[in-house]
């Protein structure tokens, strides 16, 4: 069974899209995930999306686009009023303006980069690295906790094994 990577991706022009989306699902691939990218052209998706914004792993949005609303507020209202706290991409051909705007606003988890081809490639695959690795450390744990379980399993064989044999054969028959 593998697990799926979700991303969110919102963007009203296709070039960048085109331009990464092989090299960041070759890299999911390589990890052991399969991607999964649903693509919006604007902030109208989060709608779409709203009942289960919480399916994804990485929010990745153009920080600029035409005639939508702050980007930042957008974010706020997704911790704010639906818990959701997803890593969130922006990038931008003025990176700089969006870490100031990033910091003035006290967004978390919120990261920046660039619209330049190394630059934003690099980022990308880097965050989703870390996101990666915070579900490894879960799975990791989960493993741990499987063993436990099955220790107890091995305890409670013993026990009922060791009970079975003071119980008479016609009443474990009915059993």
């Amino acid at each position: 069974m593998k697990l799926e990577y979700k991303i969110l991706w919102i963007d009203n022009d296709d070039k960048i899209y085109k331009d990464h989306q092989s090299i960041i699902e070759e890299h999911l691939i390589d990890l052991g995930f399969t991607p999964i990218i649903e693509k919006g052209t604007d902030y109208q998706a989060f709608d779409k999306f709203e009942s289960n914004l919480e399916q994804f792993d990485l929010f990745l949005l153009d920080y600029k686009l035409d005639g939508t609303q702050n980007e930042n507020e957008i974010i706020k209202n997704i911790r704010d009023e639906h818990s959701i706290y997803t890593d969130v991409i922006f990038y931008s051909t003025l990176p700089d303006e969006v870490r100031q705007r990033i910091y003035e606003d006290k967004l978390n988890g919120v990261y920046y980069t660039s619209r330049k081809f190394d630059e934003f490639e690099e980022d990308v695959l880097s965050i989703i690295d870390v996101t990666i690795k915070k579900t490894q450390d879960v799975n990791n744990l989960r493993g741990l906790i499987m063993a436990e379980v099955a220790e107890l399993d091995i305890i409670k064989e013993e026990i009922i094994d060791k009970a079975s044999k003071q119980i008479d054969n016609k009443v474990l028959e009915k059993y």
